[in-house]
Formats: structure tokens, C-alpha cells, sequence
């Protein structure tokens, strides 16, 4: 996270940000409960007074968006100017995302209250520590609406038609819907420039099983992507993930009918993706050189130069006019049929306990990381013999780790849910694999033999013996495992 400002303050964020005079304002008049909303690629802000900021700032005034995700500010002076172009049109809050892969990082203005802001790594969203696998660092901001919260991803994927960019994008999608579960839920917006085109869909090869040649050296995959390989792949498709699960990318055209947003390679790359409750929000993509043209969503003002787009970057914004509802209740738990791979995780099994039968003592430990709550309901293990464990009904929280039980009469740890007893945990050796509604959500590997009353932990691909007392065993339900370093 960089800064979130008040209007007030913007200047506070960059001690030496120019200064400017903010230029006065025709706003349009929103009917009840619509906020209008941008994404634009603005390929550096230009420095303050220079043509591109001004056609910029022509721009900005005309659509007269409430909030608007930016893509390529491209240094700390970039920020300072956008910093002080949000000042000049009474834009109050901006937030900035941090650099990764490269300079360019992504940013949001809004003239409604910032509420929260996060900068979100892969390492935060993975669970692993070692993962470094976004080009560009995911900013989510909230921002409150009349009462109403919305939230907002702006994005901007890998470039490049290669095996390896089409790889890298297949892996921030899934980051940013990853970021979409981990959010507050209610209203929820991703937008920005996705570097592929619907039209160019199918692509080639549909899902990778492992890595393309020609990743960066230090570019690292999170663990919970990788286990893919071994399940169905990573999906070659930036928008599958997200209409899949019933989000809806809104039709955009210019005035002369043409859906292009970057007039140079004459393609389809920026993209606003909404519930869809919203499906019937009318959308634009500008370009000043179609004003004459009229019809349109209403603007503001008066038109500026017809060649304001192109002066000001070599992507055309796009905008789209949401009408919100009442305040959302919360999520809902996410369903078994709702479940990625790598969604849910068994992170530590307990096959011989020491303190009662193998029937009454067995348990398997699971770890939520779909970033929402999961309903259980209807899941099941399975184990190298074929044996299912059907498990009971529960509710797991967003980051928690649970104790399944055995039938019978549980008398280890506390357990939330059970699985039933046609499915036992072999002391000599076995595998666990996780469905969900029929899909593979989760592969250990294999555990080859298991100490009385001591618990196996998940340790990457393999497994350890617990080191932590628990009673008179050695485990760590609940808690987090501990291999000894």
C-alpha cells in the first residue's frame, strides 16, 4: 500500500508533487444509486502541464467517472503526477499499488471515501512464502458508495503472445480471483487491461501441466498452483476464472461501433468483469475522435480535441454506468461445486493413534485456503484402496485449519466434521485425494510408513513426524505444522 489520501492531503503523499490549479468541474447528475466507473491503460500520466497530462485530464473530465482504475504508472514521479491530476479534478482518494516484475504498478482514483486498500502479494495470496508469480503486485479497494460497499480490482496481465506469457496470465487470474474470494465481499468489480482478447479464444495448448521455458530466474510459482500440475492443469483462459463462477464481462463499443481499446494493434485488451446482477450496465469505450459522431452515454462538458485519446495513451478507456443495490449481506459459504483445486488442503493426518482404536482415533486435518468460507457438505476423501470417506456437514472459516474425525466415537482433538468409517488411514503407507462435486481439489503424496501416536505433517510434496506434544501425543491440530526448521 502507498498512500490513501484525502483530498487535503494529496500533496503530503509526494513532498516535492508539483502543484497545479485545479480546474473547475461540470459534473453530471447520476440517478439514484449509479456510480460510473473507468479502467484506462494510461501509459504514463505525463508530466504536470505537459500535452499528455492536459489531453489526459481532457479526458477524465469529459467521461467524468467516480472512480477509475489506472494501469501503467510507471515510476514514483508517474505517482506524484497522478497524484496531483486527481487533485486537479476533485478526485479525494488514490491509491497506489508497489512495483513488482518491472516499474509499472496499477492505481485507483475515486471522488467516494476509500474505506480500505490493500497491496496483496503472491506470497499473501498463496499461503507461500516463496512465491513470487505476479508481474504486477494486485491493489483491492473498497470504497464506500452512499452506504453501499464497493469494491475494486484494477489489473494488468502479462503482455506477449508466447507459451510463457499466456502461462503468466493463466497464473494472475487465478491470483486475482484468489483476491476477489479474500475481499469483504458485496459489489466486487475487476477491471483493467488483460493483454488477451476474447476473440482469440481457444488458445494453444488449453491448460499447462507444467512450466514453459523462458520464465524470469527469480519468477516463482505459490505451492498451491503447482499442485495443478498433478490435478487438471492451469486453465489457458484470463476469463474462464472469472465466468465460470458467473461473473459477466460487459459488452464496450466506441460510437462507431467498433469494441477495439487499443487502436494501434487493433485489439480488444481492456475489460471491465461484474456480478451478474449487473449484466445490463451500459458501457462505452471512449475516443474523442468519435464525438461528432454522438449518441453515447451522457459526458460532461464540452467535447475536448478529437485527438485527446490518442495524445493522451495508446489505450482508449472504458467506462460503464453501475446501478447499485442496497447494502450486500455477507457472502455466503462457498459450496463444494463452487471449489478450485488447491482450495482446500490436507495438511496433517493422524493414522495410528495411541490413545484409542484406529476407528475412534484417526483424523485428517484440514486448511481453507479459498479465501471464504467453505460448506463441507458433500465432500469426499478417498485413499489408495478406493475406500470413500464421505464428510458430514460443517462449516470451515476463510485461513482455518479442522479436524475431521473418524466415525465412531472421535476421541483425539476436537473435531468439526466427520468422514465416514469405510475409510481408514493405513499405517504402512497411503494417499488421500480430495473431490469436490467430482473434481480433484487436492493430492497429498504418499506417506510410506506412520509412528504410534505421532502425526504426519504435509512438508511440500512429502511428509514429517510431528515434533509439538499434544497430550500424550505428538500433533498439532488446529495449529499450524512444525517440522523442526
Amino acid at each position: 500500500m502507498r498512500c490513501l489520501l484525502p483530498l487535503l492531503s494529496l500533496v503530503g503523499c509526494h513532498a516535492d508533487a508539483p502543484i497545479s490549479t485545479p480546474r473547475a468541474r461540470a459534473s453530471l447528475t447520476r440517478g439514484p444509486g449509479v456510480v460510473r466507473i473507468a479502467t484506462w491503460n494510461i501509459e504514463t500520466v505525463g508530466s504536470v502541464g505537459g500535452l499528455e497530462y492536459r489531453a489526459a485530464a481532457d479526458v477524465l473530465s469529459r467521461v467524468d467517472a467516480d472512480i477509475v482504475a489506472i494501469q501503467e504508472i510507471a515510476s514514483s514521479s508517474d505517482e506524484a503526477d497522478l497524484s496531483t491530476l486527481a487533485s486537479d479534478l476533485g478526485y479525494g482518494w488514490v491509491s497506489f499499488a508497489a512495483p513488482a516484475f518491472g516499474g509499472d504498478r496499477n492505481a485507483v482514483i475515486s471522488r467516494y471515501p476509500v474505506t480500505s486498500e490493500a497491496v496483496l502479494t503472491s506470497a499473501d495470496l498463496s499461503g507461500d512464502p516463496s512465491a513470487d508469480d505476479l508481474t504486477r503486485l494486485l491493489l483491492r479497494v473498497t470504497v464506500d458508495v452512499g452506504g453501499v460497499d464497493l469494491t475494486v480490482l484494477p489489473v494488468h496481465y502479462k503482455s506477449g503472445s508466447s507459451d510463457t506469457d499466456e502461462f503468466r496470465r493463466a497464473v494472475e487470474t487465478l491470483r486475482t480471483l484468489q483476491a476477489v474470494r479474500g475481499g469483504p465481499g458485496g459489489a466486487t468489480v475487476v477491471l483493467g487491461d488483460f493483454n488477451e482478447e476474447l476473440a482469440d479464444l481457444p488458445l494453444f495448448p488449453s491448460s499447462f501441466s507444467g512450466y514453459p521455458s523462458g520464465l524470469p530466474a527469480s519468477w516463482t510459482l505459490g505451492r498451491d498452483l503447482r499442485l495443478r500440475f498433478q490435478l487438471s492443469g492451469l486453465d489457458n483462459d484470463p476469463f474462464r476464472v472469472f465466468t465460470d463462477p458467473g461473473a459477466v464481462i460487459l459488452d464496450a463499443l466506441q460510437l462507431d461501433g467498433s469494441e477495439v481499446t487499443r487502436e494501434a494493434s487493433g485489439r480488444r485488451l481492456d475489460y471491465i468483469v461484474v456480478h451478474p446482477s449487473l449484466r445490463a450496465s451500459p458501457t462505452e469505450v471512449y475516443d474523442s475522435s468519435d464525438e461528432g459522431l454522438g449518441g453515447g452515454l451522457p459526458k460532461a462538458g464540452a467535447a475536448p480535441a478529437s485527438s485527446a485519446s490518442a495524445d493522451a495513451s495508446d489505450h482508449l478507456l472504458v467506462f460503464a454506468d453501475l446501478t447499485l443495490g442496497p447494502a450486500t449481506p455477507p457472502a455466503t459459504p462457498l459450496g463444494i461445486a463452487d471449489l478450485q483445486p488447491g482450495d482446500l488442503w490436507v495438511s496433517e493426518v493422524m493414522p495410528d493413534p495411541s490413545v484409542c482404536s484406529d476407528s475412534d482415533g484417526e483424523w485428517v486435518e484440514l486448511e481453507n485456503r479459498a479465501g471464504q468460507e467453505v460448506d463441507l457438505s458433500g465432500l469426499h476423501l478417498e485413499d489408495e484402496s478406493g475406500h470413500v470417506g464421505l464428510v458430514s456437514a460443517a462449516v470451515i472459516a476463510d485461513g482455518a485449519r479442522v479436524i475431521l474425525g473418524r466415525g465412531g466415537a472421535p476421541c483425539g482433538p476436537a473435531a468439526i466434521a466427520t468422514f465416514s468409517s469405510a475409510l481408514s488411514l493405513n499405517n504402512a503407507g497411503d494417499t488421500l485425494w480430495v473431490y469436490a462435486d467430482g473434481t480433484l481439489i487436492d493430492q497429498t503424496g504418499r506417506w510410506s510408513s506412520s509412528t504410534p501416536g505421532t502425526s504426519l505433517q504435509r512438508d511440500g510434496a512429502g511428509w514429517c513426524d510431528a515434533i509439538t506434544p499434544f497430550g500424550s501425543e505428538w500433533a498439532t491440530p488446529g495449529a499450524p505444522n512444525d517440522c523442526g526448521g
